[in-house]
């Protein structure tokens, strides 16, 4: 991602926290800089290993924890409930509204890649589930499979892409 790619996503973000009221402070500015750098969803263990590594400071697994869902409820970052780790947010720069985030994860090296939003299959999906008397909890779809790296080389251990 290039440099002025990059500094319209922190400045995005910087946005949405003052538009909240919230400041976006340096440690949680450094936890978004971390998972905005990385290729593949993280852990909070994994998170706070690479803030030790990259920076002056450390955050023990429960405060990044924290910071990742104050990132989270401002639609920064997406927690990955099927392998409970966290990736950037691709549409943090969009000015329109997406509502139900469509994730493809490689199941070998975690590279998460969000889909473009499209309203029909969203209303499909909850007339389907109307149909049979089922609330949605979460309004994010997983879909679990192979980038075409690892697809291209099936030996490469898991993790890495």
């Amino acid at each position: 991602m290039d440099l002025k790619k990059l500094n319209q996503i922190i400045k995005s973000a910087e946005n949405i926290c003052a538009r909240d009221g919230v400041r976006f402070t340096t440690k949680r500015r450094d936890i978004f800089n971390i998972v905005l750098h990385e290729r593949k969803a993280l852990s909070a263990y994994e998170i706070a290993e690479k803030l030790r590594q990259t920076s002056k400071t450390s955050a023990p697994a429960m405060s990044v924890y924290r910071i990742l869902e104050f990132l989270e409820q401002r639609k920064l970052v997406h927690k990955i409930a099927s392998v409970n780790k966290y990736a950037i947010c691709a549409h943090i720069t969009c000015n329109h509204e997406h509502d139900m985030p469509r994730l493809a994860v490689c199941s070998n090296c975690l590279k998460v890649e969000e889909l473009a939003s499209n309203t029909p299959i969203k209303q499909e999906l909850l007339a389907s589930l109307d149909a049979i008397d089922f609330q949605l909890q979460s309004q994010q779809l997983e879909l679990i499979g192979l980038c075409s790296n690892c697809r291209r080389n099936p030996h490469k251990p898991k993790g890495g892409c």
